[in-house]
């Protein structure tokens, strides 16, 4: 019942935007609509005097609700709150938009306040009509002159705005946008951003932001823009990290000691974050950059000299016999290379030794560092003990999880896994199963790191692209007791920062490609000549030769004019 009022209300809501926020998608008003149907008291309070206010701040209480509505999380008390949580209980994210986010890279909260600006947008310059050009972007303020409805062509409609300022008129245009049109008929000035063109012998901008011009939030100011996809708009991402700053950022700790921070000219961690996606002055977003990367840097190399103390404690001295090792190579479908082999043999002098391994294991993506990290997961499980392997982001740990699957299918190895989108009754499985001894090796994400993860008897990590995780995480590495640890990176790492960051490491390279060395070249070629690379494609697919072919989106879309996986498929079939 309550699916199908929360159906009701988005479809009001997507109603009152297609008529231009005139407060008349249902009779009396939004204000008039019945308890019954808004049981929320947050969206009473936006909808409270909803009548009174101009069409432009409608839309921002429609949007408000549109982002309550998409939270799918409980609240929790301040004392509760954590940087660990999943996406999807991040303030206006939800299921759903938690998905998009993850695309992203966004898995957790803490990956949302790392999910950076790629540049910082300045609005602030203000020019009169007359001083701008084709090419520029700024702010214009002026008066509505004139107002229309357009459709050159069928399916496209423009509404075009006549402004002036008293020196001179620009005229902006909004596609598929007509509710602009109401919104902007009762506001006499506004203030306009966007890139100036020349069209038809009149100054244009397409699809600008505007606002009115009391409002000061879209316009003549600083503004982030984001890495973002075509189904996550740089509006809701902005929006996202601003309500989850207000929300999660008394969860950030401060290292090091304020005074550290502030005899080196920097800011603390909450500060940081907070000017990094909301920069006051042209020079915070790279202020507030040096003071997380100096933050991250301290706990690293405090990390790395804490690890003496942590290092002297011994793991358990494990037996492997080489029947074991023979065991694993004939289950494989293929054999190891010399450069595996030699690999393996270091593996399993560390793995007998009463010493923590600590080994970094460097390859190009394709030498083969998952079959090593299995060999060494299967040995220290034939010796009874478990296994935990983790990767920064959930696809990769599902490729792991795949791939391992597939390399212990006739060997008596159970593997599982865990990331924040398994259901709450699967996870409960999982953790119960792992606790008692049933799991001999599970892969996962960070969520390996939360608190109810309890193995019954952890003997090895193994961490899939380390640098890619924050050093409060790679802290929780290891479940509070002394383990083997075996480090995979495909990033080549020159052997001087080798030796400073992976000093406590010993170091494995995997150079020789199990099927030879790739020999690859790389051709730029016009559009005009795609008959002909599709006719050399064909030609190699008649030997034993397979091909792949990359493209931008996966459905078509009305927004970019790219070609699409699917346009293609079906061209090539």
């Amino acid at each position: 019942m309550a699916n199908d009022k929360e159906k009701r209300l988005k479809k009001i809501l997507r109603l009152e935007k297609e008529t231009g926020f005139q407060n008349e998608s249902v009779m009396g008003g939004l204000e008039s609509l019945s308890e019954g149907l808004i049981e929320s008291k947050r969206i009473r309070e936006l909808l409270d005097g909803y009548g009174e206010k101009k069409p432009f701040a409608r839309q921002e209480v429609v949007e408000e609700i549109e982002n309550h509505l998409e939270s799918e999380g409980k609240s929790k008390k301040e004392d509760d709150l954590t940087l660990s949580d999943p996406i999807k209980n991040a303030v206006g994210v939800g299921q759903k938009r938690g998905e998009k986010f993850k695309d992203l890279g966004v898995d957790t909260i803490r990956d949302l306040f790392f999910h950076f600006p790629r540049r910082i947008e300045d609005r602030r310059e203000v020019k009169k009509i007359s001083e701008i050009g084709s090419g520029d972007n700024c702010t214009v303020i002026g008066e509505i002159e004139g107002l229309s409805k357009l459709e050159p062509r069928p399916g496209v409609e423009l509404v075009k705005a006549e402004i002036s300022d008293g020196t001179g008129t620009v005229y902006p245009i909004w596609f598929n946008q007509p509710w602009i049109k109401n919104q902007l008929r009762q506001e006499n000035e506004i203030a306009v951003y966007g890139e100036v063109k020349r069209e038809y012998g009149e100054r244009q901008m397409e699809n600008p932001i505007w606002e009115p011009t009391e409002e000061k939030r879209k316009t003549r100011k600083l503004v982030p823009v984001y890495p973002a996809t075509e189904d996550l708009s740089q509006k809701v991402i902005r929006w996202v990290l601003n309500k989850n700053l207000e929300k999660y950022l008394p969860a950030v700790e401060q290292y090091p000691a304020m005074k550290t921070v502030e005899e080196n000219d920097l800011w603390g961690r909450k500060a940081s974050f907070k000017r990094i996606h909301r920069p006051r002055e042209e020079g915070d977003y790279e202020k507030a950059r040096r003071s997380l990367s100096f933050s991250e840097l301290f706990l690293f190399y405090f990390d790395l000299l804490g690890r003496t103390e942590k290092e002297s404690k011994t793991t358990p001295k494990l037996s492997v016999s080489g029947e074991k090792l023979e065991r694993f190579r004939n289950e494989l479908s293929f054999d190891l290379t010399k450069d595996q082999e030699a690999v393996l043999r270091e593996v399993l002098g560390d793995l007998e030794s009463p010493e923590p391994m600590n080994r970094l294991l460097q390859g190009d993506v394709g030498t083969g560092k998952t079959v090593v990290a299995a060999a060494a997961g299967y040995l220290v499980n034939s010796s009874g003990y478990q296994v935990g392997m983790m990767a920064p982001t959930t696809v990769l740990a599902k490729q792991h999880f795949r791939n391992l699957k597939k390399i212990f299918k006739g060997l008596p190895v159970k593997v599982e896994i865990l990331t924040g989108d398994l259901t709450q009754s699967r996870k409960e499985e999982v953790l119960s199963q792992l606790k008692s001894g049933t799991i001999d090796l599970l892969v996962g994400t960070h969520a390996l790191l939360e608190e109810t993860v309890d193995f019954s008897n952890l003997n090895l990590v193994i961490i899939d692209e380390e640098q890619r995780f924050g050093v409060a995480q790679k802290e929780g590495l290891g479940w509070g007791r002394p383990v083997n640890k075996l480090v995979l990176s495909a990033t080549p790492i020159p052997r001087t920062i080798t030796a400073t960051v992976y000093g406590q490491y010993d170091i494995s390279r995997l150079e020789e490609f199990p099927h030879g060395e790739k020999n690859i070249s790389t051709y730029w070629i016009s559009n005009s000549k795609r008959d002909q690379v599709y006719e050399y494609v064909r030609k190699e697919l008649e030997g034993d030769s397979q091909a792949f072919i990359v493209l931008p989106l996966i459905e078509e879309s009305e927004k970019r004019e790219l070609k699409s996986a699917v346009e293609t498929r079906e061209e090539l079939a």
